[in-house]
């Protein structure tokens, strides 16, 4: 299915001087990941060049908020906005952590909605934080099929999605915290066609249900500033069951690890890799946890979603430069594929994209960037856009 442009207008509302200590959500295509990066402040981002006059004086608190109006061909018109609010948790041995809120809310002509709100907090200066996720989404998607050779045409449909999670972690070594997960929701597919692909997928899959599952997330970051570091790490790890014994329609295992590097380099540039796997370990999952290749984040270039299964590896490097004032530019490339399990030989059918970007620095002393991307993949010739706030990875 061919699918319109995407066109927003983003006006905002109110920008304190303390805004610059926060990032928001992604624009175009919001999304947990996002939002979880932005309620997860990080250590703080310390000025590199003196400070400007816009940005002196800033608080230790806020709040900020605008809207967005967009269109697509699957939505119609389309109206919403988002608002995050901070508040300086401690400081300590040059660490700044932050609690924080942050709401997104989207509705559309045709009836579609997204309400995505995730939360951090920290406890005791920074020994325990708890993380809170709640999304309540009827959106459009696409699907084209299992597999890393399924066809490009493609298959809109409507899922009902109704998601919390709440991630509780203690501090277990320096730069390291660990905690329990709980996460519970519900999934049911609307409007698809009867005799399309995901028609043949709920043959074999349940179409709607209940999913709660229990798990442990362990994350290390030694990243020297999280909106825009230059050096450090930062690590993921999570391992999520879903069992009758929750309660759970659905019942199966996901792991995620993810691993992200940053090297300082000469004309102030910056080199990024990442590297990403996503697997079902055992079990059926819902559509919404069905590993994907393609997102404005992670291969850059492919459509949302382009190739689902129940393994994702993927990686990709990302080269940032200043050019002049506020100017900066990035290329990018990404390498990944799906498969049935780690049987499957992985690098039979690599998917390759690859792109180019303009950041427009926001704020200075914080290295706050409005991005703006372009993507294609090997397969097809033409370009995708991206556009949002903060960097990719």
């Amino acid at each position: 299915m061919k699918r319109s442009s995407l066109v927003a207008f983003f006006i905002l509302l109110a920008r304190p001087t303390q805004a610059d200590d926060v990032c928001a959500p992604p624009l175009a295509t919001p999304g947990v990941e996002g939002m979880r990066r932005c309620a997860d402040p990080g250590p703080a981002d310390e000025p590199r060049n003196k400070e400007v006059p816009e940005e002196r004086g800033k608080k230790d608190s806020g709040i900020i908020a605008f809207p967005i109006a967009f269109y697509t061909s699957d939505t119609s018109f389309g109206f919403g906005g988002t608002a995050i609010l901070f508040k300086k948790s401690y400081e300590a041995e040059g660490e700044k952590r932050s609690d924080s809120f942050t709401t997104v809310l989207f509705y559309t002509l045709n009836n579609q909605v997204l309400n995505a709100n995730a939360g951090t907090l920290y406890l005791d200066e920074g020994r325990y934080k708890a993380d809170l996720t709640l999304v309540v989404s009827r959106y459009p998607e696409e699907f084209y099929g299992l597999g890393p050779d399924s066809p490009w045409k493609a298959e809109s449909y409507t899922p009902l999605t109704v998601k919390g999670e709440v991630t509780f972690s203690m501090r277990l070594w320096e730069k390291i915290y660990g905690g329990i997960a709980v996460l519970q929701g519900y999934h049911k597919l609307y409007s698809y066609e009867e005799d399309g692909p995901l028609a043949a997928y709920v043959a074999t899959n349940r179409a709607s249900g209940f999913f709660s599952g229990l798990g442990l997330e362990f994350n290390r970051d030694s990243r020297d500033a999280s909106l825009y570091p230059r050096t450090g790490a930062l690590t993921t790890l999570s391992l999520i069951c879903f069992n009758s014994a929750f309660l759970s329609d659905y019942s199966f295992t996901n792991l995620v690890f993810d691993h992200r590097q940053y090297h300082s380099l000469s004309l102030d540039s910056v080199l990024a890799w990442q590297f990403h796997l996503n697997t079902i370990l055992t079990g059926d999952p819902p559509l919404p946890y069905l590993p994907a290749l393609g997102s404005q984040n992670l291969m850059r270039g492919y459509p949302q979603g382009r190739y689902r299964d129940k393994l994702y590896v993927a990686g990709q490097v990302e080269w940032r430069v200043p050019i002049w004032w506020r100017f900066g530019a990035v290329v990018f490339a990404g390498v990944g594929t799906v498969e049935r399990s780690f049987a499957r030989y992985l690098f039979d059918d690599l998917k390759f994209a690859a792109g180019a970007g303009l950041r427009i620095t926001l704020s200075k002393k914080n290295n706050i960037n409005f991005r703006f991307d372009f993507g294609m993949s090997a397969e097809r010739p033409y370009l995708k856009l991206y556009f949002n706030l903060i960097k990719a990875f």
